[in-house]
């Protein structure tokens, strides 16, 4: 009983480390495709205003949705939801 425990335990541990490492490494190719493709038209003070229009992710990720069609970038849906996860991360802290 005791080593099925631990065995579950340590699932649980590795997982939890895998998920946490999935996201960071998400969060880290959105930062470098924010930075690459929408710096031009969007300083950090954009995301820092107090009178911001964003209020939800599922709005975020909508709106990076359009600014990817705008601009053509042809980034794929996985770009779409890293670029969102970073300017949650970063700036917006929506749940």
């Amino acid at each position: 009983m005791k080593t099925s425990f631990t065995f579950s335990l340590f699932t649980f541990f590795c997982v939890t480390s895998l998920s946490l490492t999935a996201q960071a490494d998400m969060i880290s190719e959105g930062k470098a495709l924010h930075d690459k493709n929408c710096m031009g038209c969007h300083q950090a003070e954009m995301y820092k205003r107090d009178n911001r229009k964003v209020k939800t992710l599922a709005y975020l990720g909508t709106s990076v949705e359009n600014c990817n069609t705008q601009l053509g970038t042809g980034w794929f849906p996985e770009d779409v939801q890293a670029v969102t996860q970073y300017l949650n991360a970063t700036y917006y802290k929506l749940k």
